[in-house]
């Protein structure tokens, strides 16, 4: 994503944006644990 950016805007982005970015994924990538994880623990204690 950075590099497409970076093609446009002749330049790389700011420290802050990228800061910004890793922040934004890594929540991303902590709800999407936290959703598999509960739906995992909702299918053991519920079988059908």
């Amino acid at each position: 994503m950075f590099f497409g950016i970076e093609l446009f805007k002749r330049r790389p982005p700011s420290a802050r944006a990228r800061a910004v970015a890793s922040y934004v994924g890594t929540v991303l990538v902590v709800l999407l644990v936290a959703f598999a994880l509960k739906n995992d623990v909702v299918r053991f204690l519920l079988p059908r």
